[in-house]
């Protein structure tokens, strides 16, 4: 009888946790909220334009990164190092991707809705996503069927931007944003738990993650195309119903892809 896997210790797992706040912290608040703010000031009306040229850059930069930390941990043999870097710059990023466009969104419904106020609901959605990730890897890890919290948080995110790309006031344009922030963090954070469970040779874990991770980073390359085709034409609503469509879309690519399993 083959031998269970041994399991990661406490430690390790703390060190990691703290690792991928570390990470958040310095990234996601510059990239979400002071970034917007900095891009409004200097180009004025045509900010869409340049956050989306910027964060263009930062998701090409990424994705040659994913690619070159794999090849580096095969040769080096520091695996978790560079498993744990890659997954929270993709992270990161890919939170940016749409996230960054939040503070222009939120003024269109109220003008002085300022940084601040952007900061303080971002924030409070991120703390109360922590318990509802944790449900929902305990779910994943005692069910038969893993990948439904996936599918369940990718449904729940095409409803919120459907609530948000059909919103009239900014009540209803936060309770849309809060519906769908919540599953999509949800399902970051078990699309990290489930990759290990896809990959196929243990030998090669490292380079094929960061290939894997390529699904976090090519996306933000074409977020920032769709926003500048778009929000001026349409508005923000247009470009959620589309989101709306995609995240409906992974909804039922992974149900059908869990039932099979």
């Amino acid at each position: 009888m083959a031998e269970a896997p041994a399991r990661q210790s406490l430690r390790f797992l703390v060190l990691y946790g703290l690792a991928a706040a570390g990470g958040a912290v310095a990234y996601v608040p510059f990239l979400t909220v002071l970034l917007p703010v900095r891009i409004t000031a200097l180009s004025g009306s045509d900010n869409v334009g340049w956050l989306a040229s910027v964060t263009f850059a930062g998701a090409v930069a990424a994705s040659l990164a994913n690619i070159g930390f794999g090849w580096l941990s095969d040769r080096t043999g520091q695996r978790r190092l560079w498993i744990a870097l890659g997954m929270a710059i993709s992270c990161a990023l890919l939170e940016a991707a749409l996230f960054a466009y939040l503070f222009f969104w939120l003024r269109t419904f109220v003008s002085d809705f300022s940084d601040s106020d952007t900061a303080r609901l971002f924030g409070l959605v991120l703390v109360a996503a922590i318990p509802l990730s944790f449900a929902a890897g305990r779910w994943a890890d005692r069910g038969t069927r893993p990948l439904a919290p996936l599918a369940l948080a990718a449904g729940t995110a095409a409803i919120g931007l459907a609530i948000m790309a059909l919103a009239q006031s900014l009540s209803v344009a936060i309770a849309g944003y809060i519906a769908f922030s919540l599953s999509a963090s949800v399902f970051l954070a078990q699309h990290s738990s489930q990759v290990l469970r896809v990959l196929p040779r243990p030998s090669s874990r490292g380079r094929d993650l960061g290939l894997f991770n390529l699904t976090n980073t090519m996306p933000s390359l074409v977020m920032p195309v769709l926003a500048i085709a778009l929000v001026p034409q349409v508005g923000f609503a247009g470009l959620f119903v589309l989101l709306a469509v995609l995240a409906a879309g992974a909804c039922i690519m992974l149900r059908g892809i869990d039932t099979q399993r």
